[in-house]
């Protein structure tokens, strides 16, 4: 993991830079308490022409080559999904502070549901911000279709105990889960470190 550490810190920002005018890097993180082993890169693209040109150039690029050529010896499996973050719900990304945890939660929605989604998020959301601001929260566009993205940031998984038992007395918080957890055919928890990158 420390190779695939390395490698990824001196591609990401010659990545960031030779498509800086159709993508930025929005964050890297590795799983330390779940999928142990599995990473997470964020990047934001300006609109789809930018996801063609990316990937257009996957063989013509000599940096996107050389990058895979290195990375697919370290690499079990790779996936690539594109999202769309909700509109309540700016992200604040990438992270600033490395020395904080972050939980990625990921919802499988029963197909139908994700508006009804949104809607209960936007008012539970608000019922939690004094107890903590968000850092983000996405649907996927391609990839596991009907599948969300919230990502949490917390000081330490003691602090997030805490935080989230005072949110859980909050009415309008505890009803908004208690509305969208039927809308939900699974989930999946997991806590990352950032990756700290000089971009």
């Amino acid at each position: 993991m420390a190779e695939y550490r390395a490698l990824t810190s001196k591609y990401h920002p010659k990545l960031s830079e030779e498509y800086k005018d159709v993508m930025t890097w929005a964050g890297s993180w590795e799983v330390v308490i779940g999928d142990i082993g599995h990473f997470y890169h964020f990047w934001r693209y300006k609109d789809y022409s930018g996801v063609d040109k990316f990937e257009q150039e996957t063989t013509k690029s000599p940096l996107q080559r050389e990058f895979r050529e290195q990375v697919l010896g370290l690499t079990y499996g790779r996936q690539n999904w594109l999202t769309q973050a909700f509109s309540f719900w700016k992200p604040s990304l990438p992270p600033k502070n490395h020395d904080t945890i972050y939980e990625l939660r990921t919802y499988n929605l029963r197909p139908g549901k994700l508006f009804e989604w949104e809607r209960d998020w936007r008012q539970g959301l608000e019922a939690r911000r004094p107890y903590q601001e968000p850092v983000g929260a996405w649907f996927s566009h391609m990839g596991g279709l009907h599948t969300v993205f919230h990502i949490w940031e917390y000081p330490s998984l003691e602090e997030r105990e805490k935080i989230r038992a005072a949110a859980w007395q909050v009415e309008a918080w505890s009803n908004t889960v208690s509305k969208t957890v039927t809308m939900i055919d699974s989930m999946h928890s997991q806590i990352m470190r950032p990756i700290a990158f000089r971009i």
